[in-house]
């Protein structure tokens, strides 16, 4: 059963301060600077948060472009998008079937362009450091195939302007986990002017099985259609009304665990005598809002408690803070054993926050209730 707790000294001259009230004055004082620094980082939010995430800009791929008498019959695209997940782009395929005479000139950033042929001739690609400046391809009369290969970046957006998710917020220096986006890229067509009389645009397109492909359709084009495990859209003559582009857009889901870090507590047990206490944790994350973790307690009074706990905690918006609630099970390992409940309750403003706990143990008089509270600081 629980032991009861020590009750302070007192003499009849001005008593000293107990090691309780010297932790509640430096604990005040110490709340004071947080609500400063809590205070600074809401005026600053909105400007953080409007530049931290920049409206998304969607890449185009965009065929070489054609200087001069050449016409294109045949315009293939094959996007390799089967590693976007870890790799974080596409492997594109541009291949166009080329008639008449003229220059193509192909733009490439560094390390973009990966492979270059026309006909059967390979062209030499810069390394990839470097930035040179376009490739220009003198095209003699007849008829000719260039295809060029090009690592292609989708765009992210991760559908949140105003929030940060709470494992996040919390360890901004260690927290990894990839979050739910949504990432788009669009292919042009050849200009109307380069276009034959009968032209053939095709767009084939390999997903990634962790992410969910969404054509975006045109009202004038066909169906897409799927082939040995491709999407595929195939235009005859395609329209200029029907637009000089077509969206691809993935629905990233992300993943499901996240790794978060390490967190330092430091604060007062309340009732009794009162005590300073140190509390160490480490959490990782589901879907960035569950935060089960492991603490360890040192405690003048109470010793060393180890306590499994989870919490569930808000999202940061704009300039409101985190909020989480939380249950554990603190085992104290000394000076008497015991195991009981803890709740916790806590608000953070990214990696720093105050936490308040209460752990609920077994006692002759029913239950015996010890609260602390302390300001944490994460990684």
């Amino acid at each position: 059963m629980r032991a009861p707790t020590r009750s302070a000294t007192t003499t009849a001259s001005d008593p000293p301060r107990s090691p309780a009230d010297c932790v509640a004055r430096r604990l005040v004082r110490y709340s004071a600077y947080m609500r400063a620094l809590i205070a600074i980082a809401l005026l600053l939010a909105p400007i953080t948060a409007a530049h931290a995430i920049p409206p998304p800009r969607i890449p185009a791929l965009a065929p070489p472009a054609l200087e001069g008498a050449l016409t294109v019959s045949a315009h293939h695209v094959e996007l390799d998008c089967r590693a976007l997940a870890s790799r974080g782009h596409c492997l594109a395929t541009v291949s166009i079937a080329i008639s008449g005479s003229g220059v193509v000139t192909v733009e490439h950033a560094p390390g973009e362009l990966a492979a270059l042929r026309l006909d059967d001739r390979a062209i030499q690609v810069p390394a990839p450091p470097l930035d040179l400046e376009p490739i220009a391809l003198s095209i003699d009369e007849g008829e000719h195939t260039l295809v060029v290969t090009r690592r292609v970046p989708p765009s992210q957006e991760l559908g949140r302007e105003w929030l940060v998710p709470a494992c996040e917020a919390r360890h901004l220096l260690l927290h990894r986990g990839r979050p739910a986006a949504s990432r788009a890229l669009a292919v042009q067509l050849v200009d109307p002017p380069h276009r034959a009389a009968r032209h053939t645009f095709e767009l084939r397109v390999l997903a990634d099985r962790d992410l969910a492909l969404r054509p975006v359709p045109y009202a004038a084009d066909p169906p897409w259609s799927e082939t040995d495990g491709a999407r595929v859209l195939r235009l005859e003559d395609p329209a200029d009304t029907a637009g000089s582009t077509r969206l691809v857009a993935f629905d990233d889901p992300g993943e499901v665990f996240h790794h978060g870090g390490p967190m330092l507590g430091i604060g007062a047990r309340l009732n009794g005598d009162g005590s300073f206490r140190v509390r160490l944790e480490y959490e990782v994350a589901f879907a960035e809002w569950i935060l089960p973790g492991l603490s360890v307690d040192a405690d003048l009074v109470t010793g060393w408690t180890i306590t499994p706990r989870v919490e569930v905690a808000t999202p940061v918006v704009l300039v409101l803070p985190s909020l989480s609630f939380g249950v554990g099970v603190p085992i104290q390992l000394e000076p008497d054993p015991d195991v009981g409940l803890r709740l916790l309750v806590g608000l953070a403003f990214g990696p720093a926050g105050i936490s308040a706990s209460f752990d609920l143990f077994p006692s002759d008089d029913g239950v015996a209730v010890e609260s602390a509270i302390m300001a944490r600081i994460s990684l």
